[in-house]
């Protein structure tokens, strides 16, 4: 992509940001993103665009941008816009995404993979001890069953920041979604949280603010639908009636992310929000650690036989017949003590017929409990050794 057309990309972010369907419909009718600073007025008038807009879509808005690009590029900083390979595409499928998302990094080109997972969470800035405790332990267990993982919060005080800092802790990669430019650190007590973040690899500060933004209660509204435009599943672990972070959620929800709220108190009103979302049905309790990751699938490394075969029995109870699902905890007994088995052997040595073992194997492989290769050989995975 040309300079001139993404300076008219960031040019379309600072006009359009809290209306970007506006600037989607402006590009789907546009050959290029810099046509639309030089086409006459009356054409907008015609469509029915707000004089508002019409007089910022001028050339001399597109100067300006491609000064912040030639800024940005000094820095070793970058807006990827809507129209780049690096986009994310969850964020991208969303009806309102923004036009582009100006990031800071060490590893800008690798900060949204699609075989990572995106989980978001969030809570109150008036964090317990008990949340603060859950936010960190949680993040712990998924990094120990699932180390693919970024975390992404808001860079605010409370659990966000205790997001971030165990993200890091355990060695996560991690998004500090801001609702400032990039060169204003809100609050200015994570600067260092800040500096850490963009330093790590896979890590980096984002949001969707022309430089010199300044915090105000509005924009973490906006900042909150990349948030939950960004991950699969949202977290929320503490939050008021009226939260920020229950604004997140509800987004989250209209994005059919999975939501997952940690139930309080009932005389708990700094996070009874949790309680709304889980009433309203539309957050599931996180009723424990261990539950929520073996919802994922995932499994805690060092689990002993009977937990795994447990998990068998649990994830398949409700799917198989007793005499299948027996059979299933069988086979994955024999791989895991052979470590390597072809599928022929395991017909033998159990003695049943070839297509019941495939297909009851072929499951076992479809959930990644174990590989089985062209040779029809049968290996655990390296999790549950």
């Amino acid at each position: 992509m040309e300079d001139i057309d993404k300076a008219a990309l960031i040019a379309l972010n600072k006009i359009f940001g809290f209306n970007p369907k506006i600037a989607h419909i402006l590009l789907d009718r546009s050959h290029k993103a810099r046509d639309i600073f030089y086409t006459e007025s009356k054409y907008y008038k015609t469509i029915g665009l707000e004089e508002k807009y019409i007089k910022q879509l001028s050339e001399n808005s597109l100067d300006n941008a491609y000064k912040e690009l030639e800024y940005l590029n000094d820095r070793g900083e970058d807006f990827i816009s809507l129209l780049s390979p690096y986009y994310p595409k969850p964020l991208k499928e969303c009806p309102d995404a923004p036009i582009g998302l100006y990031s800071s990094s060490q590893d800008i080109d690798n900060i949204f993979n699609p075989s990572t997972t995106y989980i978001a969470i969030v809570g109150s800035r008036d964090s317990s001890n008990y949340g603060r405790s859950v936010c960190f332990n949680l993040i712990k267990a998924i990094a120990d069953s699932h180390p693919n993982t970024c975390i992404i919060s808001g860079l605010a005080l409370g659990i966000d920041s205790i997001a971030h800092r165990s993200a890091l802790e355990n060695n996560l990669s991690t998004l500090a979604v801001m609702a400032t430019g990039l060169n204003l650190i809100y609050p200015s007590e994570h600067q260092l949280l800040a500096k850490e973040i963009k330093e790590r690899k896979n890590s980096a500060l984002i949001t969707d603010y022309p430089l010199d933004t300044q915090a105000r209660p509005i924009n973490f509204v906006r900042r909150n639908r990349i948030i939950a435009g960004l991950c699969s599943i949202c977290i929320v672990i503490e939050s008021k009636i009226k939260g920020g972070s229950l604004i997140t959620a509800r987004l989250a929800n209209s994005y059919n992310r999975n939501i997952y709220a940690l139930p309080a108190r009932i005389t708990d009103h700094k996070s009874a929000g949790c309680n709304k979302l889980i009433k309203e049905n539309l957050a599931i309790p996180l009723n424990s650690i261990e539950e929520f990751i073996e919802e994922q699938n995932w499994f805690m490394p060092n689990k002993s036989k009977e937990d795994i075969c447990q998990n068998i029995y649990k994830q398949y109870s409700n799917k198989l017949l007793d005499k299948d699902l027996s059979l299933l905890i069988q086979i994955f007994n024999l791989i895991q003590s052979e470590q390597e088995i072809n599928m022929n052997d395991i017909c033998k040595i159990l003695n049943y017929e070839y297509p019941i073992v495939s297909t009851l194997c072929n499951l076992l492989e479809s959930d990644d409990y174990i590989s089985i290769d062209l040779m029809q050989n049968c290996y655990i995975d390296k999790k549950f050794n």
